[in-house]
């Protein structure tokens, strides 16, 4: 029989957490960019609501960040916890036929980190279920989204098999740059930074000003044998789903902007760098990714093919 005297004592969540330097960034763009990310996963049949809420609370103290609000001090902006989590609603489920008009009603919804959940899930549905999940950038990146749904689906599958599910509180793992650098040594940080330096920009959209009120979300959909086939006419070029991304990306760039032939092109690619760390998984849920800049110069009488070679050539060396 196990001696409660012996227990370790509940690990406290703090009040206050640091932000990292991708939090500032990221909170610094957000008056001239959307920073929201949605991931929509459509379902055969339907989740059990209450058992999906139950996860999502659960979470809240394994990633005790997620809890929190965006504090915009002047001089050290910081993370902290909020006092009326068990008043917010983290995830809501909405019946209607027309899922395609409340979901984009939905993701329309801006999140503001100083003031409201960072994150929000909700359920759309009809004879089956559609989940929404939208999360303001400051706090995560893809990545994070990746690893924090993992942990969602742990928790929920637990629950489902009525197995308990401890909520340890994650309140020592990094959540910056550190956790990557920490990896190489001095001379192979300071080639990194030589080599991922921001170069000047070659081309660019009009500006139109700061007013957010009239962004749109374009949805294109790619049905699995389209993907299948995308994928396997990579494959046997040697590339990846990301370089055929960054071809279709350039070549439709190069159509809008029409560049003097010859000219280089610099654009930005984001990199995970999970990548770098054991398992892919960083330490906590946070932003871990930065840019590598591709520079592809116009011809006109490239080929889809050529441009991908071209692309293929530089992220090869990144």
């Amino acid at each position: 029989m196990t001696d409660p005297n012996n227990l370790d004592p509940p690990i406290k969540i703090p009040k206050h957490y640091p932000t990292s330097t991708l939090d500032k960034l990221t909170f610094l763009l957000h008056n001239v960019a959307d920073q929201l990310i949605h991931l929509v996963i459509e379902y055969n049949g339907h989740l059990d609501f209450a058992l999906l809420k139950k996860a999502i609370k659960i979470s809240l103290d394994i990633e005790p960040i997620l809890g929190c609000k965006f504090v915009d001090h002047p001089k050290n902006p910081y993370w902290i916890r909020r006092e009326d989590l068990d008043q917010i609603d983290y995830c809501s489920l909405v019946e209607s036929v027309n899922i395609e008009k409340k979901l984009r009603e939905f993701v329309f919804e801006d999140i503001d980190p100083t003031k409201d959940p960072l994150f929000q899930f909700r359920i759309f549905r009809s004879e089956t279920d559609t989940l929404c999940f939208k999360v303001n950038h400051v706090i995560m990146d893809g990545g994070g989204i990746k690893e924090y749904l993992s942990l969602i689906i742990n928790i929920y599958t637990s629950l489902e098999k009525e197995q308990s599910f401890e909520a340890i509180p994650n309140i020592s793992g990094s959540r910056g740059f550190d956790q990557v650098l920490r990896k190489f040594g001095l001379f192979k940080k300071f080639v990194l930074f030589l080599k991922n330096r921001a170069p000047k920009p070659s081309w660019c959209f009009p500006w139109s000003g700061i007013n957010k009120t009239n962004k749109n979300y374009i949805i294109h959909r790619f049905f699995p044998e389209r993907f299948r086939r995308i994928k396997q006419y990579g494959k046997e070029r040697g590339a990846t789903i990301n370089d055929m991304l960054v071809t279709a990306y350039y070549r439709a760039m190069f159509k809008i902007v029409k560049p003097r032939p010859g000219e280089p092109m610099v654009s930005v690619v984001t990199v995970n760098l999970r990548s770098y760390l054991k398992n892919f998984r960083a330490e906590s849920v946070c932003n871990l990714s930065t840019g590598v800049y591709p520079n592809i110069a116009y011809n006109p009488e490239d080929s889809f093919d050529d441009t991908l070679k071209k692309v293929k050539k530089i992220m090869d060396e990144i």
